[in-house]
């Protein structure tokens, strides 16, 4: 955007290789999955910097030469199409120049946030394992905020929100505070009559400065804009990921009201909705799943049921996506129609991206699943018998621990 003329902060990238460097430096492996993850934080955050990578630090504060900084995470796997993960990495503000080179290390640690592990699960991303820092001439804004080019819930062509707050903001973007909002016409864009002159100078540059930007980007985005006495500055620009993922959901409680008649608190319902992705991942197990399988499908079966007002609900649309990994599909999906309850007749269409038959080669992977069906319930009781021996051995070790 600064290549393109925009009025963005004055800033220099650290790039990821300079992590690459650090962690080779470090003897950090990068490796989550064979590795603890806030271990990995703890050791990025102490680390030393190579002599290299912190002199050409030393040397780009010089040249910005700013009283304080703004230090933000860049990873790669921020602002996609599918996914914003906005939020999930560190920013740090009026940073000394001193404290730059902590902040950097701080936020190449929050590749490994729990946070940004639990969200990677829930969408089926790979956590990241690259990441670049921005090193920002920190502004003192007299406001900051968002614009939508595109409303992401109305998704009405001709309308545009703002969002701001006074100050700095990142209280805005966490969630702490809660902004003006106001909606506006693309095409001629009206403020209320009781902001200040300064904002709505702002805000009108703002609008004509978005339309610009979506032509640079060639698709809707949403902007974190600030502004002051010297006038209006674009800190961050993306896609409006809310748009990749339109589709339709079907939710339904059926059953469900019977099984859990009064609203959970947000702790039974992380046991309910961890049991129902585990009981699922074991039976795909069963069937000769293997982790790799299972981790693409995690969008799916990590995402089997909802919660509305303290109410569970079935995510009937992921149920039936699952079920059609099958090659019995259809008719498994009208047995968990009449098992659960649900006599509604539902249009639904499989992703065939996730059809069993893609997994193998057509009646050879119906064969297998049926081979592999018998086997189960051939074995079903000495798999019971195992569970109670290992499930009443357990309970004798509670309780003599109690």
């Amino acid at each position: 955007m600064a290549l393109a003329g925009f009025p963005v902060p004055e800033a220099h990238v650290v790039t990821d290789e300079a992590l690459k460097a650090f962690c080779t430096h470090n003897g950090i492996a990068l490796d989550a999955r064979h590795n603890n993850h806030e271990d990995i934080a703890d050791r990025i955050r102490s680390g030393e910097f190579p002599p290299a990578v912190i002199k050409a630090i030393d040397h780009a504060l010089d040249r910005l030469s700013a009283r304080t900084y703004a230090v933000r995470s860049s990873s790669v796997a921020e602002d996609g199409q599918d996914f914003s993960m906005a939020g999930q990495f560190e920013t740090c503000l009026r940073v000394s120049k001193d404290n730059v080179p902590k902040m950097i290390k701080r936020c190449w640690a929050s590749l490994f946030n729990p946070s940004v592990a639990a969200y990677s699960g829930r969408n089926a991303t790979a956590v990241a394992k690259d990441m670049g820092v921005i090193v920002q001439t920190q502004i003192d804004s007299r406001y900051a905020g968002v614009l939508f080019s595109l409303d992401p819930l109305q998704k009405t062509t001709d309308a545009m929100v703002i969002e701001w707050v006074e100050g700095l903001g990142e209280k805005l973007v966490s969630g702490r505070v809660t902004p003006e909002r106001i909606p506006v016409r693309r095409s001629s864009p009206v403020f209320p009559a009781q902001i200040s002159a300064q904002l709505r100078g702002a805000l009108e540059q703002l609008c004509t400065l978005t339309r610009q930007a979506e032509q640079l980007f060639g698709q809707p985005v949403d902007i974190e804009w600030c502004c002051n006495d010297a006038g209006l500055y674009l800190l961050q620009a993306r896609p409006i990921t809310a748009l990749a993922r339109d589709s339709h959901v079907i939710w339904s409680n059926v059953n469900m009201a019977e099984n859990f008649p009064h609203p959970l608190t947000p702790l039974a319902w992380s046991v309910v909705d961890r049991f129902y992705s585990y009981y699922i991942r074991s039976a795909l197990r069963l069937f000769g799943w293997t982790d790799a399988g299972l981790e693409q499908a995690t969008s799916i079966i990590g995402n089997l049921t909802g919660i509305h007002g303290g109410r569970i609900y079935y995510h009937l649309t992921n149920w039936y996506e699952m079920l059609h990994f099958f090659p019995v599909g259809p008719q498994l999906v009208r047995f968990l129609d009449n098992y659960i309850g649900q006599n509604v007749p539902l249009g639904f269409a499989p992703s065939t991206s996730n059809h069993w038959a893609h997994r193998g080669s057509g009646y050879l992977s119906t064969s297998v699943f049926w081979l592999r069906l018998c086997r189960i319930v051939m074995t079903a009781q000495r798999r019971l018998d195992r569970f109670e021996t290992e499930f009443y051995a357990r309970r004798r070790q509670w309780r003599h621990i109690a």
